[in-house]
């Protein structure tokens, strides 16, 4: 995996813009002239970035002077320092961003090698081409630091709540969460990821996570009815949605067990709990039962919930199928690409019917299906296009019947016909 990323990395560096190659200069060693030098280059921030500047720069000489760096620690940020000024960066935002990550790693008293491996990073990408990477590395760092951020933007963002997490340096630059809850934020709109742990790539702007729990919250479904489990998985933090394969599924409504298949979550904007479509998840097991779906009514073939909705599909070239049974015997199969069955309906736009009746049946190859549980009535319309055109065909009667409609309420013995 890493060395997939490595590769990304080496191709963003080759095609960054390279920086100014300008002669080299170095901060004096000493500690109190290192700080004094450090204002000095701090003079050259222009007026409408001086003030934040300085606030950074003020916070970091407290630190330094107060003693709360180790020596190694000093040492490496000196060595840091001195780089910067060698590759002739501009104080905003490599000194303030760089400066102020330090500060918040002292001051939130992380482990001390947080600052060493930190800076391992920053070495990592000053030894590059282009400047796009160190910029990322830094700003997502101090961004992560200050405001819990792994990616913000004018009007979306993914942070980290409740996280426990360290700097690390392996084959490239990461930060290491044991445990955190992540959040996608889209203006007042977000989703969300519970219990998940991970390896954040703050230069590339990638999240590669290990397990956690998305509910169906959005949707209006209560967290114990409905919920997904998630195996490894990978987001780009500049979007506001991801998939992930491999999944665990939970849906105590239909099944009794976990269903193995595929998430995908993204934040709706502005949308109604009743026309939630995310989260979606999609089962790889093509010919699942469940046994009423409503009174009498049983479901077999593919499953897919999307927001509250819940679509039965056929796989692979088959279709999903109803059937309906009234005092314990098969009255009507209906055969459909998919069903959207709802919490009080169950819709198709085309299915195929078979009404059985004495070893005879009534059939039609092309109807549109509306299911009402709130009447217990079902609606088997014809349409004006292709074989929704087509007559019933009463194999009973031996006639075809040009009904634009047949309607049943499930309780009776009979069936009603528009012509």
């Amino acid at each position: 995996m890493k060395g997939s990323l490595l590769v990304l990395i080496m191709v963003i560096f080759f095609s960054s813009q390279r920086g100014n190659a300008q002669d080299a200069k170095t901060f004096s060693p000493d500690s109190l002239k290192f700080i004094q030098e450090l204002e000095e280059v701090f003079r050259k921030v222009g007026d409408s970035d001086s003030k934040e500047a300085n606030k950074i720069l003020n916070h970091f000489t407290f630190d330094w002077n107060s003693g709360l760096l180790t020596y190694d620690q000093r040492v490496v940020v000196y060595q840091t320092c001195n780089k910067l000024l060698n590759r002739k960066l501009k104080v905003v935002p490599y000194y303030t961003d760089y400066l102020a990550t330090i500060t918040q790693l002292v001051r939130r008293d992380l482990d001390k090698k947080n600052i060493l491996a930190f800076n391992k990073g920053v070495d990592f990408y000053l030894n590059v081409k282009g400047t796009n990477l160190l910029s990322n590395y830094l700003n997502r760092s101090r961004d992560l630091l200050e405001n819990y951020a792994l990616f913000s933007a004018p009007n979306n963002a993914w942070k980290c709540r409740e996280a426990i997490f360290t700097f690390s340096f392996d084959t490239i630059p990461e930060v290491v969460f044991s445990s955190a809850n992540l959040v996608c934020q889209l203006n007042k709109d977000s989703i969300n990821i519970y219990k998940t742990k991970g390896h954040y790539f703050p230069a590339i702007n990638i999240w590669r996570g290990i397990g956690g729990i998305v509910y169906w919250d959005q949707a209006g479904l209560p967290h114990e009815d409905a919920f997904a489990e998630l195996s490894e998985y990978s987001i780009s933090l500049s979007k506001t949605s991801y998939t992930a394969d491999s999944v665990t599924f939970h849906y105590k409504k239909f099944f009794k067990r976990s269903l193995p298949g595929k998430l995908t979550d993204k934040v709706m904007v502005d949308i109604a709990v009743e026309k939630a479509s995310y989260p979606q998840f999609t089962s790889y097991i093509p010919n699942l039962i469940i046994e009423n779906v409503f009174k009498g009514i049983d479901y077999e073939g593919g499953f897919s919930i999307e927001g509250a909705r819940v679509i039965g599909r056929g796989i692979n070239n088959t279709v999903a199928t109803i059937s309906v049974k009234r005092n314990g015997r098969l009255q009507m199969v209906l055969h459909s690409k998919d069903f959207i069955i709802r919490p009080d309906r169950i819709v198709s736009q085309r299915a195929s019917v078979a009404l059985y009746f004495e070893g005879d049946s009534i059939y039609h190859p092309g109807l549109q299906i509306k299911y009402s549980d709130v009447n217990r009535e079902i609606v088997l319309m014809r349409g004006e296009e292709g074989l929704s055109q087509s007559p019933f065909s009463d194999s009973y009667h031996k006639v075809n019947i040009y009904s634009e409609a047949i309607y049943w309420a499930l309780e009776s013995d009979i069936m009603s016909m528009e012509m």
